[in-house]
């Protein structure tokens, strides 16, 4: 109220249609004040998109824009190498980042355990779990081929691990993400993602940048065809999501809504 009484106005940056861990009532009564009193919404995914448009509740105007790229991690020479060698790497596939039950780790594992329909010599699952019973669970159902340490991971190792893995996989439960800051950063480093057929998983793999499954039966298909996403595709995304345009672009289409209004 304080805020509509000084004329000021709301911007809403909305990473994810739901959060990841449950709408409790105040997360409701929050999102209801914000979907009311937000004069402009940007959303990182095409779905979400969607989402917003078909809420009548919405007022306020919707900008669409890909998550921005993390310049400080871009490299250049990684995807080349990452080809020419494509047959020596250590690892089918890596997953990072925060080890946390939406990102569909377990799911996956029990998955793979229970039918082998995925063909994956090594894999590397390394992350921050602090919830240690979930992380029990995962390694009750952890082959011996895949490696799984509980702990955090710099960019700086990252980075190396993605030049040794024929690619990233994000096993998402498909119903809690749309945008994914994990999933720039793995292209900025020179990986190449593959992750569920939703949000901008889906949008990214039109521009050609990832690719995307529907079941994780797909997945082995997915990584022996990994090479079908092109260098060129990548740079150039890169090329023209850094923060840099990002904030250009945003800060023109804000302008424009309220000089307008």
């Amino acid at each position: 109220i304080i805020l509509r009484v000084r004329n000021v106005k709301v911007i809403w940056i909305m990473h994810n249609i739901f959060p990841h861990k449950g709408r409790n009532i105040l997360v409701k009564l929050m999102l209801n004040l914000l979907y009311n009193q937000s004069d402009i919404i940007i959303t990182h995914s095409r779905q979400a998109e969607v989402f917003l448009r078909d809420n009548k509740a919405i007022k306020g105007e919707i900008i669409f824009s890909h998550h921005p790229i993390n310049d400080s991690l871009i490299n250049n020479n990684k995807s080349e190498s990452r080809r020419i060698n494509k047959e020596s790497k250590k690892y089918d596939a890596i997953i990072w980042g925060t080890i946390e039950p939406y990102k569909g780790i377990l799911e996956f594992l029990m998955f793979y355990s229970s039918t082998k329909r995925i063909n994956i010599d090594k894999m590397l699952i390394i992350g921050r779990c602090k919830n240690e019973s979930y992380f029990q669970e995962l390694l009750k159902y952890c082959p011996n081929n895949i490696e799984i340490h509980n702990r955090k991971v710099d960019f700086s190792e990252l980075s190396v691990l993605i030049e040794d893995s024929k690619c990233v996989l994000f096993p998402y439960k498909s119903g809690s993400i749309s945008s994914s800051g994990a999933l720039m950063d793995t292209i900025a480093l020179g990986g190449v993602a593959i992750g569920p057929d939703v949000g901008a998983f889906k949008d990214l793999e039109k521009e050609g940048v990832c690719k995307t499954f529907s079941d994780y039966s797909e997945i082995s298909s997915l990584i022996e065809n990994i090479e079908d996403i092109k260098p060129d595709n990548l740079s150039n995304f890169i090329k023209n999501n850094t923060w840099k345009n990002f904030g250009d672009h945003i800060s023109m289409r804000i302008k424009r809504i309220c000089t307008n209004k």
